[in-house]
């Protein structure tokens, strides 16, 4: 199983270990974490593996069991299956422990719970952190062969930087969080792909060739921007003329996106052109290709200098 590699990290204990009652759950326990095991009262978090029809489903679930006549049972339990709803979650324990009464109120098994799965929130933070850092070898190794494609002549080169970014999406910046082919039939003249910042918020990328002009020597946009322009102002109108249909075929919740044209490279002269330019188009923005690989590098100097002991909640 390769899902959740950091999240096993931190539920390290096998699903076996819990109360003999699991086993009948509907599903495997794949592992879990005592939270505290007192007096009467055993309370964990386990990661689950269910079927919904004929898909696989995974669910982190909270339980408290109880002892009683030498067995534990199970006494409460609540199921985290939507990760639209994870953060909120989160966020309310961490408000509810900062605002509640500490006297005069009796403490609930998930009152006792909300201080360490906050406390898990930062033990999680700081495993992706490392994760991240372990990977900055390889990041930089990426960055270094994205600038030889760059400087490589090719009929070729447009769909190896295509392939490039589509597979390596952290390139474009640490906002990103997937990136989609765009595959609809409805779409005439497909963009390169969508990337996600969040659950219905994306950037429509469309790539264009790193050796085409932005501007003449007349300082007049060049015909190869011009037309990247017009281009992607037809997707974007498209895709708010057929948000719903567009949902329906393809699951992508795609509302009022913003465009990205990857174009040419930087020439300092034509900094200015370039934002009077961008304010006279809504919504859309135009990037060198320079300014895509200035994103990767700050991306990986961010994660150099951010350090564990800054996460919140984190306790050595």
């Amino acid at each position: 199983m390769n899902e959740f590699n950091v999240l096993r990290q931190l539920l390290n204990e096998d699903g076996e270990t819990f109360p003999p009652k699991l086993s009948s759950i509907g599903g495997q326990v794949i592992c879990g974490k005592t939270l505290t095991k007192a007096r009467n009262w055993w309370k964990a978090i386990i990661l689950v593996k269910t079927k919904v029809g004929q898909k696989d489903k995974f669910q982190l679930r909270l339980y408290g069991w109880r002892l009683k006549n030498g067995e534990y049972k199970t006494r409460q339990k609540f199921n985290i299956s939507a990760t639209s709803y994870v953060g909120d979650i989160l966020t309310s324990l961490q408000i509810f422990l900062e605002e509640s009464p500490k006297k005069g109120r009796q403490i609930t098994v998930y009152d006792k719970m909300a201080k360490h799965l906050v406390l898990m929130q930062a033990e999680l933070n700081k495993a992706r952190l490392k994760a991240q850092k372990n990977k900055i070898p390889d990041m930089e190794t990426k960055i270094r062969s994205f600038e030889r494609l760059l400087q490589r002549s090719s009929v070729r080169k447009e769909k190896e930087i295509q392939n490039f970014l589509y597979k390596d999406f952290w390139i474009f910046g640490s906002r990103y969080r997937s990136v989609h082919k765009e595959t609809w039939a409805g779409m005439k003249g497909r963009n390169d792909f969508l990337i996600e910042i969040e659950p219905g918020y994306y950037d429509i990328i469309e790539l264009k060739k790193p050796e085409h002009l932005l501007f003449t020597k007349n300082k007049t946009m060049a015909n190869e921007l011009k037309n990247a322009i017009s281009q992607m102002a037809r997707y974007m109108d498209y895709y708010s003329k057929h948000y719903l249909s567009h949902k329906e075929q393809t699951g992508l919740d795609v509302l009022y996106p913003k465009g990205i044209i990857v174009i040419g490279r930087r020439k300092e002269n034509e900094k200015e052109l370039l934002k009077a330019h961008e304010i006279i188009f809504h919504r859309i923005e135009i990037w060198t290709y320079d300014d895509v690989l200035d994103r990767a590098k700050q991306t990986v100097k961010n994660i150099k200098e951010r350090k564990i002991s800054d996460i919140k909640g984190y306790k050595k």
